[in-house]
């Protein structure tokens, strides 16, 4: 247990102080033996962002194209003439963009 309270330490001085960088972080992780701490350097180094198809987020929903993307997506309705998912970006109500259902999208950052 004292393993993974070190881990969260290590992590959040390298979010917050930059006393770590990404490298070193997977390197310390992957050393580990603890499974929980391998899968979840990656989520917690993006900002808590994880993968999903755009088919799957709600109408409405906060998305990314990339984990690390400063530009944010709101996803739209479908559009049956284009057979993609009409999305616009959350800053510029001018802008929209199609994207297939198949596409992987980040949520669940802090926006």
């Amino acid at each position: 247990m004292a393993k993974n309270s070190d881990w969260l330490v290590k992590m959040v001085d390298a979010q917050i102080f930059g006393g770590m960088s990404y490298k070193d972080a997977s390197d310390w992780a992957t050393t580990s033996n603890d499974s929980d701490i391998k899968n979840n350097v990656e989520t917690v180094w993006n900002d808590g962002a994880y993968p999903i198809e755009i088919k799957n987020v709600k109408n409405g929903d906060y998305f990314k194209r990339t984990a690390s993307a400063r530009t944010v997506y709101i996803k739209g309705d479908y559009c049956k003439s284009n057979k993609a998912y009409e999305c616009g970006k959350a800053d510029d109500i001018n802008s929209s963009s199609y994207f297939k259902g198949a596409k992987i999208v980040y949520i669940g950052f802090t926006y």
